[in-house]
């Protein structure tokens, strides 16, 4: 991912996928620093400096230029009242007099009150610059506020929260790169990688719920007879478990892409950036020629040799050409067919690169971008009508699945090698051995799954009539298409290396429990599948939402009333975005008992965040967060927080109340959503009493 200091790159790429059309939105472009200008009304973050002796009557001035605003056309009579209460909250507010001791009395009733006064403070992103900290809270409340008012749509939300996840992460990464205490740095590179699996996460989303299914394509672009790749294509479009699979190997390839982008801008280096005509066997040839090393020398230069022979290449040659695999299948990892073939070429193995792609420049698993390709697939087209249909691409297949095997078996010290050839014919037991995360063994069990369930229907859907399924009228044995069946049918089982198949999952379920506990899973794997935004990556896409919310009220809502937030800062924030996300783009299409389960327990985590970002002084963004909690617990949330603030300056009970005021109505208009008045009702009434 190149970083250009702007998400806007990022989301014009990604344009040709939104669901919506693009709204313009009031949004400033973003800055190289981070931070953003804008005249949004989350302008008030930066409150007048008010002296701490200022007469009340001045700040009752101010409070009253702001209620007509509010209240405009709701008639004079409202203007008066409202400023009325205003007033009364305010010179309770300035009671400076009351010790806190007393205040904290009259609210020891109130269990919110209570997990304020606990809460424990945890260490941010950055602890010790405090400015850095709250441009961090900034880069994700102002997305969210332009999404939220429908000036930016959620799918470039997620792909907004995505980018600077990204960002983050690489900063906390380069300052953990100083010199720090040995425990700050644990702490820096753990945040680091809690927000890199956090930006995997809204990566995710937007494959299954903002990217738009691909299909718009014109007739035009059809060939008739359509080749095999675009019916795999079509079959994707109509088969949801093949669609869902497609977007799940697009999202790791995505992610695999990303971290060659960042390895490329930090080292310079990268997958595929190799020397000329390394992979030539040099000291093999000397070796053959000088008729010297072992007996299991190879005897021949031949690609084929190793094989034939049952012999090795000599040591030094074949640990350059495991180093060459290596980065040919971390490129085939990524989705760059194109970079590894041509990585072959220029490592001197030319003959290697036709042998990764027989299925053509897009690879084995079917793409959309054949129907923006169509006059190249001419020439596939007329090799099909002359050897048969999709005849080559089986073929090709069985030779991948048979090469895999042979080297497997016969050369364990080539297990990339192995894996690139057995990554084209979906042969998961010899990818899995250089699968040492999460991310690629997944890769290799749904890859493998989506190509098996694209060929057994193409194969399914062009078998050959028996010959008893003759044409009306005709008792010589020719097909109903003029052909003799003579040949017999060619059966889906058959079709296809058994050993393949039986590898195969029956559901989502099954392919995540195989990571799990599978024999042939690494353990650096097994562990992996426990960590938090595994967990959730993989309710995600089995639609779990049930599960996920009781796992996210597991790590960020205290189990005891009286205590605060006990989970780690990034995923009490991340918990709550989530939320909202969630609530925006299921309300269309999951489930009542989903939506009422998203909005009870998605209060319990906003509330969380909400009293965090209270402990943390970032009271100008209270309002945009509990603008989405039910009315109740928004206004009682609200009153309290008045509380713990009433012997604050007046530029903190000035950030809170134009925080109020600019989040949520004056009054209550039916919108689900707390409002001003209620909260000051409130207010008043615990001051009163």
């Amino acid at each position: 991912m190149e970083d250009d200091g702007s998400a806007d790159g990022v989301l014009g790429s990604r344009e040709q996928f939104r669901r919506y059309r693009k709204r313009r939105s009031s949004l400033p472009a973003r800055g190289d620093g981070g931070g953003v200008e804008s005249q949004s009304p989350l302008d008030f973050m930066s409150p007048p400096s008010v002296p701490k002796e200022a007469s009340h009557e001045r700040y009752d001035s101010a409070i009253e230029y702001e209620t007509p605003v509010v209240s405009q056309g709701k008639g004079a009579a409202r203007e008066k009242w409202s400023a009325l209460k205003f007033d009364n909250a305010v010179a309770g507010w300035g009671n400076d007099r009351r010790g806190r001791d007393e205040l904290e009395t009259k609210s020891a009733s109130l269990q919110t009150s209570k997990a304020l006064v606990t809460v424990k403070p945890e260490p941010g992103i950055v602890e010790d610059v405090s400015r850095r900290a709250e441009e961090t809270y900034a880069r994700f409340a102002l997305p969210l506020y332009a999404a939220l008012r429908e000036e930016l749509m959620f799918p470039e939300l997620m792909c907004q929260f995505e980018v600077t996840c990204h960002e983050l992460a690489e900063s906390v990464r380069d300052e953990a790169t100083e010199r720090h205490r040995l425990t700050e740095e644990r702490l820096m590179r753990q945040t680091a990688q809690m927000l890199q699996g956090e930006a995997g996460t809204w990566s995710l989303l937007w494959h299954l719920y903002g990217k738009e299914t691909e299909e718009t394509y014109y007739d035009e672009a059809m060939v008739f007879p359509p080749t095999s790749q675009q019916e795999a294509a079509l079959f994707i479009l109509a088969n949801p478990l093949a669609q869902q699979c497609l977007r799940i190997v697009q999202w790791l390839e995505g992610l695999a892409s990303k971290e060659l982008d960042y390895q490329k801008k930090r080292k310079g280096w990268y997958a595929g950036s190799y020397v000329q005509k390394l992979g030539v066997w040099h000291q093999t040839q000397q070796a053959i020629r000088k008729r010297t090393g072992r007996a299991t020398l190879v005897k021949h230069l031949d690609p084929d040799a190793p094989s034939r022979e049952r012999a090795h290449l000599h040591p030094e040659d074949q640990e350059l050409q495991e180093d060459l695999l290596e980065d040919v299948w971390k490129l085939l990892r990524a989705g760059r067919l194109a970079e590894a073939r041509e990585l072959c070429r220029r490592a001197g193995q030319t003959w290697r690169a036709p042998s990764i792609g027989g299925c053509g420049e897009l690879g084995p698993s079917p793409s959309f971008d054949i129907f923006r390709n169509a006059k190249k697939d001419r020439v596939r087209q007329a090799m099909e009508l002359e050897r048969g249909f999709a005849n080559q691409r089986r073929l090709w297949k069985w030779a991948s699945f048979r090469a895999s095997e042979e080297i497997g078996e016969n050369a364990p010290e080539a297990r990339h090698e192995a894996a690139v050839y057995a990554a084209q014919c979906g042969n998961v037991r010899r990818m899995l051995p250089v699968c040492f995360d999460w991310e690629s063994a997944c890769w290799a069990m749904t890859r493998s799954w989506l190509d098996t369930l694209v060929d057994s229907e193409l194969f399914a859907q062009h078998t050959l009539k028996p010959r008893n399924q003759t044409a009306k009228g005709n008792g010589q044995g020719v097909s109903e298409k003029g052909g003799d069946s003579s040949m017999g049918a060619v059966e889906g089982p058959h079709s296809w290396p058994q050993p393949v198949l039986e590898q195969q999952p029956q559901d989502l379920v099954a392919l995540f429990q195989n990571l799990h506990s599978g024999d042939l899973v690494h353990e650096s794997v097994h562990r992996s599948c426990k960590e938090q935004q595994r967990l959730l990556q993989m309710d995600l896409m089995i639609g779990d939402f049930s599960h996920l919310l009781d796992l996210l009220k597991q790590w960020t809502v205290p189990h005891d009333s009286t205590a605060g937030p006990h989970g780690h800062p990034q995923m009490v924030r991340f918990g709550a975005h989530l939320v909202i996300v969630l609530r925006n783009i299921l309300i269309e299409t999951a489930d009542k008992i989903i939506m009422e389960k998203l909005q009870l327990v998605g209060d319990l985590i906003l509330n969380a965040y909400l009293i965090f970002l209270f402990t943390e002084h970032q009271e100008e963004y209270l309002g945009l967060y509990a603008s989405q909690l039910a009315p109740h617990l928004c206004v009682e949330l609200y009153a309290n927080f008045m509380d713990l603030r009433q012997n604050d300056n007046l530029a903190v009970k000035y950030k809170i109340f134009c925080s109020a005021i600019e989040f949520l109505p004056f009054f209550s208009d039916n919108t689900h959503t707390g409002c001003v008045s209620d909260i000051l009702d409130r207010y008043v009434m615990h001051y009163v009493c």
